[in-house]
């Protein structure tokens, strides 16, 4: 582990990033060097180690801008950038411009063939204000709004929008590798969901939403909110026993990555319920 260190302490510094948002001036992480979007998944998974060697703003900026473009159902982006549309066309199809004021341009998109980015906006506020201890930062006001607010909108969303009326479980393409890999496109297509895109209710979809249920209900637990606390843990409870009913596997003894359900597209999602 000590050998291991320098190299994520590289791996950080060569993927920092900085622009002006919406809501200030952005600091966070890429995905890699040769990407320049900011990524509500990858920044979330960052928090925990970036706290040991940036400051504040590092942890919560991005996601302050993140939230800054919540759209009215509660929907986040998956990443947000400096920079036209135009400039990320190639990859993101659907880009769009989400903020424009005098020399800043913002573009963003959503990979909607998946459903972890309200998940992953909770869990990292989460991190944020268990290793600050920072109650007040949740009452912060981001484009109108409280940051709680904001996080109970997002996961409410996903709740709302994206369960199976079958199993309960939340539903989403059936894709590998966060949604970039789709066994109905080849190309760039892949990451939207469409009428050839089979559908799944998945492990990690679901399981990412419990944790970050149980981590929304903390936070409303910290602030006193004791009704939300409770329905974010019951919301959380509901969903952790149909991943046991639905995916568990008795006889394998180990989960089902995904179960194919029916959605749009009369293709059927591969069974890789023999896959460990």
């Amino acid at each position: 582990l000590d050998a291991v260190q320098p190299h994520l302490a590289a791996a950080l510094e060569a993927n920092r990033k900085g622009f002006q948002g919406r809501s200030g001036r952005v600091r966070g992480f890429g995905a890699g060097s040769t990407y320049p979007q900011i990524w509500v998944r990858d920044s979330a998974t960052l928090v925990p180690i970036t706290r040991f060697g940036y400051p504040r703003a590092y942890l919560d900026s991005w996601l302050e801008e993140i939230l800054c473009h919540q759209q009215p159902s509660g929907e986040l982006l998956d990443w947000v950038a400096s920079g036209e549309p135009g400039h990320f066309r190639a990859d993101a199809p659907h880009v769009r411009e989400v903020y424009r004021r005098g020399a800043v341009v913002l573009a963003g998109d959503r990979n909607t063939t998946e459903l972890d980015q309200e998940s992953s906006a909770v869990q990292a506020a989460y991190e944020v204000v268990r290793i600050t201890g920072d109650l007040r930062w949740l009452r912060k006001d981001v484009a109108g709004q409280p940051v709680l607010d904001r996080l109970d909108r997002a996961l409410s969303y996903v709740w709302r929008e994206h369960r199976h009326q079958g199993t309960g479980l939340l539903e989403n393409a059936m894709t590998a590798d966060w949604g970039d890999v789709s066994p109905s496109h080849a190309d760039q297509r892949a990451i939207y969901l469409d009428d050839a895109t089979p559908v799944v209710v998945g492990l990690y979809t679901n399981a990412l939403f419990v944790r970050a249920a149980d981590s929304l209900a903390e936070l409303h637990d910290l602030t006193q909110a004791t009704v939300p606390a409770a329905l974010w843990r019951g919301r959380a409870a509901e969903i952790r026993l149909a991943i046991d009913r639905d995916l568990w596997q008795a006889d394998k003894g180990f989960y089902r990555m995904q179960l194919p359900v029916a959605g749009p597209s009369d293709r059927t999602a591969t069974d890789t319920a023999d896959i460990f």
